[in-house]
Formats: structure tokens, sequence, C-alpha cells
């Protein structure tokens, strides 16, 4: 596997920081924050018809990389989940450098992926006038084009 470039501080936009504007990104993106939570994840079926919480297991990778085509991991990510699995997991296979994860949550982010979510979600329906600049900035970019 190849590393993944670890960015020193998050992107102006990063759904885990404090400083991004509420409603910059679709409802499913800041959900996808939650999965990473201890607890949260997907409820799955196992064959025996019990029913488990399935960690998210994938990198969260830096919605900035669809304009830098550089793999990136997602800073405030990396910081609110150092101990998830899914990070556990990029050290082990080598995409991570272990020495990349910081020991604490740093304080320009969310203490979980749910606190980041709610705080994202709370004014989605009425995007302030700075969360609107930000949506137009990133889709001059084609943060939000497909391929």
């Amino acid at each position: 596997m190849k590393n993944i470039r670890v960015p020193k501080k998050a992107c102006a936009t990063c759904p885990y920081a404090r400083t991004t504007p509420s409603g910059v990104w679709a409802r499913d993106e800041y959900e996808k924050l939650r999965t990473y939570d201890e607890g949260g994840g997907e409820l799955t079926e196992w064959p025996d018809g019990s029913k488990h919480v399935v960690p998210a297991l994938a990198t969260f990778h830096c919605h900035q990389e669809a304009v830098t085509k550089v793999d990136t991991v997602c800073r405030g990510w990396l910081s609110v989940h150092r101990d998830s699995v899914a990070v556990r997991l990029a050290c082990v296979d080598g995409r991570i450098d272990p020495n990349d994860v910081p020991r604490e949550v740093e304080s320009e982010y969310y203490a979980t992926g749910a606190a980041a979510a709610d705080a994202g979600e709370a004014d989605i329906s009425s995007p302030s006038p700075t969360a609107r600049k930000a949506v137009d900035r990133l889709a001059s970019k084609g943060v939000f084009s497909e391929g």
C-alpha cells in the first residue's frame, strides 16, 4: 500500500473543524462522520440472523482530494478518530505513519464525529452567507463533480 498524505492542518472546509460554517456539506457526508465514533457504524445482519454494529473501516479522505488529485487523509478525521479501528488499520498496512497520528484531539476540531455532524447539519436547510460562499468556492474548484 502507498502512503496517504497527512496534512499538518485541516483544509478550510473540513467537516470536523469548528471554524467550518454549518451546512457546507450534504447530510450524507455529515452522517459518515458518526460511523467512526465508538458505537457508531452500520447495523449489519450476520448470517445467523443476529445484528451487530460494524464500525467504519475505511480511511476518511479530504474532500479537497477531488481538486488536488493527491491521496490525502482528512486531518480532522485523523485527529478526532485517532483511536479508531480505521486509523489503526491504515497505520498497520502502512498508509498512514503512526507518528503522524495526534495523541489527543486537537482543539480546533470537535471531540467526536457525532458532534461535528450535529454542528454541520444544524443549518443545512438554511446555510449562512458564509457557508454558501464556501459551497460556491468548492463548486468552482470542482470538489462536487463526479469522477
